[in-house]
């Protein structure tokens, strides 16, 4: 997660959407990736 969140941060700063003044996260995207691998596919037994 940590990897995911760093790169989603550098992404960021690259298009200069990062400001010094404040900070906010939607969780909905956090959300939706997490759901996501939930649904992976599972070997079968």
């Amino acid at each position: 997660m940590r990897e995911f969140f760093g790169g989603v941060v550098a992404v960021a700063e690259k298009a200069e959407l990062v400001s010094d003044e404040h900070f906010s996260v939607d969780g909905s995207l956090l959300r939706a990736w997490n759901s996501h691998k939930s649904m992976a596919a599972r070997r079968l037994r």
